[in-house]
């Protein structure tokens, strides 16, 4: 729970911001497809996913931060206007932010500093084309699991019992972070990803760095992961 002075005058006086609890993150955070969220914040949102144009598609179809901006909402800790782009949700009035760089940074002024955070080194590999194809995917692959060994003993042994995540990753062709709930043991709207010793589940080792900020309640957390 962060603390911050707020001063009126002469007067100063302390505010608790309260996390939401993992029972209502849980709750109201949305698992659907991505195709049937976008209407429920917005109609605005779901056209210009759904767009013809594919530069236009590829710009607002991710929805990691809008969903993780609704399970906030929706479990009593309002979000404020986002000059910076947000949907104002058509049904429940709350401001949707959809840029999970920026949702971060809220966070991370309204709670603190992850109470987990971890930076993987450099994903470094030979890129010379003149090596045998075969020896470079293997070299590949011995580093994803020095990688995930690095994760499984610096991040996953922290939260065996501990809920909220970000992450920063390399590689995806439109989005350099990601948002999501962590219930301990796997992530939420992650298929294919859950399994720890799937490369999947550490998004084919090209995470960079982890943030995870606990939510209320024992054995509770949020992350990000990006870059």
């Amino acid at each position: 729970m962060k603390k911050i002075k707020v001063k009126v005058g002469n007067k100063e006086s302390t505010l608790k911001i309260n996390r939401p609890s993992w029972k209502d993150m849980f709750s109201h955070y949305k698992t659907m497809e991505s195709a049937k969220f976008y209407s429920i914040v917005s109609s605005q949102w779901d056209k210009n996913a759904k767009s013809e144009d594919p530069e236009t598609r590829g710009a607002w179809e991710n929805t990691c931060a809008g969903r993780m901006s609704y399970a906030l909402n929706h479990s009593g800790f309002i979000l404020p206007k986002n000059p910076k782009g947000a949907f104002i949700g058509e049904e429940d009035g709350y401001s949707h932010w959809f840029r999970v760089r920026e949702l971060r940074e809220y966070l991370k002024k309204s709670f603190g500093k992850g109470d987990v955070e971890y930076s993987l080194p450099a994903f470094n590999y030979d890129k010379n084309t003149g090596v045998d194809i075969n020896e470079k995917v293997k070299k590949i692959k011995e580093k994803i699991d020095e990688r995930i060994k690095l994760v499984q003993d610096n991040v996953l042994e922290k939260l065996r019992v501990k809920r909220d995540s970000c992450f920063e990753v390399s590689g995806w062709r439109n989005a350099s972070r990601h948002f999501t709930l962590w219930d301990g043991g796997n992530l939420l709207y992650a298929p294919g990803h859950e399994n720890e010793s799937a490369y999947e589940y550490y998004i084919n080792g090209f995470i960079y760095n982890y943030y995870f900020w606990f939510v209320q309640e024992t054995n509770s957390k949020i992350v990000q992961t990006n870059k």
